[in-house]
């Protein structure tokens, strides 16, 4: 039954991959039709069963290549240097195609007919069209470099990063994509403005503007918690913080009972008559003894509470415009638990135990409390900045 259920299943995604690659030729989508027979075919490439691939990856080849070369004679004939790149990546598909097929050959149709490829030689056309779109490339990022706009200058990057790809060994390419990469990025300062009445902590302060922690992973955007030389900075996020209210140190104890209903061991079962219940074998009937335990508590619980009133505000350092302002807050609560008991300690809920017989740390000064308050700070400014891109 297992090797049916199999073969059942063999054969259905064998028709399926048959209807798939059928339906991209019909479609147009020749690659994906190739790519489709090609992986059925690299596995018993003779049996019958996969005849239909051989046909329709004959067919899908033709149309494609046909496709490609009316495409390229077209594009030719514009005499457009921008079409560079589609040329070069036409006769990269063509030589492409050719060698995701060649290991399979030969594929047979029948005893007396074996698939038919027309193949090619591409090389001189692929290193000619590559030498075209590599000076297309450097023309055209040259001419974007002179541009004051910073798009323009991360155009000129993609461009000079695509060169790097196809010749790695190209003059001046390091220096060139250094200056599109300067050229092209924003760069931010990030300051904290403090005014309260209290001093900021400089650990909360390191904290929230260490940027290297937040991974924002912004390419195109660089940010400094200091001026530094020699850079113009493109806006600033100012962190204003408008009020720090620190609540008063609050011990309260309590007493409070406990009871559970906990196993004792086991005892004899009785019968509605009293009489001891036996079993088969004339022994006494064990059943849990289930009695009330009790405890009584006492608790002594320490709060202070943290909240911080603050606003980012995203300025254009150009012209000093305010660009948008965001609010941003954040409530810390420091609580901590220490408990004696007196009773039974099974009594007490196992979770609970944790604070039985512990001494109290005491509670955090302001400073700490306000440091202690700064992950959640760090979190809220991180999601104003990446819910805001550039």
């Amino acid at each position: 039954m297992k090797k049916l259920y199999i073969l059942c299943v063999f054969l259905l995604l064998m028709a399926c991959g048959k209807k798939i690659t059928q339906n991209a030729i019909n479609s147009g989508d020749y690659d994906q039709a190739i790519e489709t027979a090609t992986q059925a075919l690299r596995t018993n490439k003779d049996k019958n069963s996969k005849k239909p691939y051989v046909f329709m990856l004959e067919e899908a080849y033709a149309k494609a290549v046909e496709r490609d070369l009316s495409t390229l004679e077209y594009l030719k004939k514009e005499k457009n240097s921008a079409n560079a790149e589609k040329i070069y990546q036409l006769y990269f598909n063509l030589q492409q195609r050719q060698d995701l097929i060649k290991p399979l050959l030969p594929l047979y149709l029948s005893e007396n007919r074996t698939a038919r490829f027309d193949f090619s030689n591409y090389t001189s056309q692929l290193v000619q069209s590559k030498k075209e779109l590599v000076n297309y490339l450097y023309i055209n990022a040259m001419r974007l470099s002179l541009s004051t706009k910073k798009e323009d200058a991360r155009k000129a990057y993609d461009d000079l990063n695509f060169i790097e790809k196809l010749q790695p060994d190209f003059k001046d390419l390091a220096s060139l994509k250094d200056k599109a990469l300067q050229k092209g990025t924003d760069y931010v300062l990030v300051k904290i403005d403090n005014q309260t009445n209290m001093i900021i902590p400089q650990q909360l302060q390191n904290q929230l503007l260490d940027f290297s922690t937040y991974g924002l992973d912004e390419f195109w955007v660089v940010y400094h918690s200091n001026p530094q030389q020699n850079y113009k900075y493109d806006f600033t996020y100012f962190v204003n913080f408008r009020d720090i209210q620190i609540s008063p140190e609050q011990m309260r104890d309590k007493e409070f009972a406990v009871e559970r209903e906990i196993q004792d061991g086991v005892k004899r079962s009785y019968d509605a008559n009293g009489n001891v219940i036996l079993d088969d074998k004339g022994n006494a009937v064990m059943i849990p003894n289930i009695i009330l335990a009790k405890a009584l508590i006492q608790e002594i619980n320490l709060q202070k509470t943290c909240s911080v009133t603050a606003k980012v505000d995203f300025v254009n350092t150009s012209n000093n415009q305010l660009i948008k302002s965001f609010p941003l807050n954040s409530t810390f609560v420091f609580q901590d638990i220490a408990a004696k008991y007196r009773g039974d300690i099974r009594a007490i809920d196992p979770n609970y135990t944790q604070y039985l017989n512990r001494r109290l740390p005491g509670f955090p000064s302001n400073a700490q409390i306000l440091i202690d308050s700064g992950e959640e700070l760090k979190a809220n400014l991180k999601r104003i900045i990446s819910n805001n891109k550039f």
